[in-house]
């Protein structure tokens, strides 16, 4: 599989997600990619990143009632 095929596939689980930002930006460190390549890697990344950020919030909020219910407990 090559570099572009790699990058290219869609992440599914968090874990999957963080590899993903960290192989695009490994790519984007590089010299190789052309200006719209890099657009689209940018883009993708800040795409990723705000998924990633919703999945924390949403444990976060999950870990909150948990919480809750084992205070009044």
């Amino acid at each position: 599989m090559s570099e572009e095929q790699a990058l290219s596939q869609k992440p599914e689980s968090f874990e999957e997600k963080i590899e993903k930002v960290k192989e695009i930006i490994k790519s984007m460190e590089g010299d190789q990619l052309s200006l719209q390549n890099l657009t689209a890697q940018y883009t993708e990344a800040l795409t990723l990143v705000d998924e990633l950020c919703e999945e924390l919030n949403q444990a976060s909020q999950k870990l909150e009632v948990v919480q809750q219910k084992r205070a009044k407990q």
